[in-house]
């Protein structure tokens, strides 16, 4: 049975960041917001706001963002 994009990010693994500095968004480098790139929502509940390089697509990292802009998460997409 395959999974729309929205069931394939829902089963990533998510790996969240802890003892890090405090890193708010917008990413630098060349990080796009992913509601830029594909059809997704700006903030999406219990993801948040997620930016990604362009050239890493699909496994990522995907950057995750609270409501307040403070990185809570990287997520990685597992091939299954």
């Amino acid at each position: 049975m395959s999974q729309g994009p929205i069931g394939t990010l829902l089963a990533l693994t998510i790996m969240v960041l802890s003892g890090c500095a405090e890193t708010y968004e917008p990413p630098g480098g060349d990080y796009k917001k992913v509601s830029a790139l594909v059809r997704f929502p700006d903030f999406y509940p219990g993801l948040g706001t997620l930016y990604v390089q362009p050239k890493t697509l699909p496994v990522g990292p995907f950057r995750a963002y609270d409501r307040d802009g403070k990185l809570v998460s990287s997520i990685y997409m597992v091939p299954m």
